[in-house]
């Protein structure tokens, strides 16, 4: 299932089209997230028939949905490791954890252990305990609240306390994050830490975190995250024998990265489009596509997809 975001007419879908693999989530979950992805962002729903190394690693990105009733299955631990061996930026929604079998911190707790991952945390959630729900964010990096209207207040001195740790070993990861090591170099010299730094150094596509999304409480944080993402599957290019650049190209191109499945760059124009396949066989498309993933039963993994009459030859990207 792919789920397409608002206006895929844009100039931003265009240049930089992306599209973030989804595991483990419901078909209200992917509506949801549907409704606050930025326009030039695919989702796919990585399910039984696509959860295979050349579907994940032609992804730009991947969610990854833990239920606090159920866990994480074998096939989501295999994906999310295959995603991990391609350095594709990952993101864990948690969901459930307010009467599921687990809350908040021990799905935290599972996907460390199981996932064997080095999670960075800003945001816990805030239950209230008597309505059985989350109400806000506690962001233990500003030590501030922010309530679902986004209202943002000064944390009380009891949830200070609280999560004094995990504010200290937050830095700690930010600081270490850093790949210029400035700020770690200036904070070893005594400097004081620029907060604003250390906002930019969490947007970082190497750190990975857990945000939970009963109530869509994160609705904010998830669409900034996706919203920070940058193309990282980008084909290689060719006409007539010769290298060019994807963003030169101004007509609509793709590749099969599985039985039935293509990812798409769509371009300026409107030409028709035919399929050329692993076998030099040139198959009509009756569809435009608009959007960055594209289904249709006759594509094969490889299989190219351009205009009609052209000579473009669409490859994986080489490292």
């Amino acid at each position: 299932m792919m789920l397409p975001t608002s206006n895929p007419e844009s100039a931003d879908r265009i240049r930089k089209p992306l599209v973030v693999g989804v595991l483990g989530a419901n078909v209200e979950t992917l509506e949801k997230l549907a409704t606050i992805c930025p326009t030039n962002c695919s989702l796919l729903d990585i399910n039984d028939g696509l959860a295979t190394e050349s579907v994940l690693a032609s992804c730009d990105a991947v969610l990854g949905v833990l239920d606090g009733d159920l866990g994480l299955s074998s096939e989501f631990i295999s994906c999310w490791n295959i995603a991990k061996d391609n350095d594709l930026p990952r993101l864990i929604l948690a969901i459930n954890t307010v009467q599921g079998r687990a809350d908040f911190d021990e799905a935290l707790a599972l996907a460390e252990l199981v996932l064997n991952e080095d999670i960075a945390i800003r945001y816990f959630p805030i239950v209230d305990d008597e309505q059985a729900k989350y109400i806000g964010l506690l962001d233990v990096l500003s030590q501030e609240i922010i309530l679902p209207d986004g209202t943002i207040q000064p944390a009380d001195q009891e949830h200070v306390a609280l999560t004094s740790d995990d504010h200290n070993e937050l830095i700690d990861q930010l600081l270490h994050s850093d790949l210029e090591n400035d700020l770690i170099t200036k904070h070893k010299d005594g400097s004081p830490i620029s907060f604003p730094k250390l906002r930019q150094l969490w947007l970082q596509s190497h750190l990975v975190t857990v945000l939970p999304i009963d109530q869509w409480v994160s609705s904010t944080q998830i669409e900034s995250w996706l919203e920070s993402l940058a193309p990282v599957w980008v084909p290689d290019v060719f006409e007539n024998g010769h290298g060019k650049e994807l963003a030169q190209c101004h007509d609509t191109l793709g590749i099969g990265i599985a039985l039935g499945v293509a990812r798409i760059w769509p371009g300026e124009n409107d030409e028709l489009l035919e399929v050329l396949t692993t076998g030099d066989q040139k198959i009509d498309l009756d569809v435009m596509p608009k959007n960055s993933i594209f289904f249709d039963s006759r594509i094969r993994a490889d299989d190219v997809i351009r205009p009609k009459h052209s000579n473009y030859l669409v490859t994986r990207p080489r490292i």
